[in-house]
């Protein structure tokens, strides 16, 4: 009899999900809580979806923001925020620009860098935005995402496109 209860046991053993997965916001409460920074909130909800996936071998990951076709790091309160929340996260300055892409600069390995742009809220409970990453020399297609505070956290949906469909 204790067989028979032991081997179901074992099953759904392996159906358990780590409360807190490396990479993860350390249980944290979502950064989409916070009206007042919705790009805060965004970048949230897109690396929150990047370490939630089971890519097994990650690279270096930073995040940028591109305003006047300048990509530049978040301000410095937003990233601490973020790599709080993210450990395997880095500043933008430790990623760097070579002729083979997004490098790390500490480990000269490949890195990933998350970057949001064309970001414009018509009110301060409605934005939109997209969001894209680069990692190496590929980048991936530019994922829209509009966003509503709905009074207690922002609310996002997306569209994947190519950013020229838009313009």
């Amino acid at each position: 009899m204790r067989f028979a209860i032991l081997v179901p046991m074992l099953a759904l053993s392996g159906c358990v999900v780590p409360e807190d997965p490396a990479g993860t916001s350390h249980g944290l409460p979502s950064l989409a809580a916070v009206q007042d920074n919705p790009r805060l909130a965004l970048m949230d909800h897109v690396l929150a979806e990047y370490f939630a996936s089971d890519i097994s071998s990650r690279p270096t990951v930073c995040a940028s923001a591109t305003a006047d076709g300048t990509q530049t790091a978040l301000a410095p309160d937003d990233e601490s925020a973020l790599m709080a929340r993210y450990n395997l996260l880095a500043p933008l300055a430790r990623c760097s620009w070579t002729d083979a892409g997004w490098q790390d600069t500490r480990t000269d390995q490949p890195a990933i860098v998350f970057n949001l742009h064309e970001f414009d809220c018509a009110t301060d409970a409605q934005c939109s935005g997209f969001a894209s990453y680069t990692s190496g020399q590929a980048a991936s297609m530019s994922t829209k995402y509009t966003m509503r505070f709905d009074g207690t956290r922002w609310r996002f949906e997306s569209d994947p496109r190519v950013l020229m469909e838009e313009r």
